[in-house]
């Protein structure tokens, strides 16, 4: 049985080197707005959190990092800033139950993710809906 479990900000160097490989492409996929390492420093300073599957044997196969946003209008959002691991399907269900056990436990309504178009087909089975395209235009090359 796969389990989804919060790591603690504290933790999250003894954990990291199990992570990372999760986490190394948002430097590109942001655009260089997001790096492995600040993700790794917005956890310790509990701006962001992580959460990993774990496995029968104890192996991290996946994660969910994500940050709790407030819009101007006050709504609190659960952001996921990065979604990744191996065997995805099998730890599915349990990453979402479990993200959305918490969501509602801190009070926020809601909760986003930018990703790979292929998330679509992966979450809508749960109640996904792509709400929207992000776009972007980088004018420093």
């Amino acid at each position: 049985m796969i389990l989804m479990k919060s790591v603690p900000s504290w933790d999250i160097d003894a954990v990291w080197p199990e992570i990372v490989k999760y986490v190394e492409d948002t430097d590109e996929l942001s655009r260089g707005t997001l790096t492995p390492e600040t993700i790794r420093i917005a956890i310790r300073e509990r701006d962001m959190q992580a959460m990993v599957a774990v496995d029968e044997d104890g192996e991290i196969i996946g994660v969910a990092v994500t940050e709790i946003m407030v819009a101007l209008s006050g709504l609190r959002i659960l952001n996921i800033v990065a979604l990744a691991g191996d065997r995805f399907d099998e730890w599915r269900d349990e990453g979402d139950r479990v993200l959305r056990t918490w969501a509602r436990d801190i009070d926020t309504p809601m909760i986003h993710m930018t990703g790979r178009r292929g998330w679509v087909k992966k979450l809508s089975p749960l109640g996904w809906k792509e709400s929207a395209v992000l776009m972007a235009l980088d004018l420093r090359n």
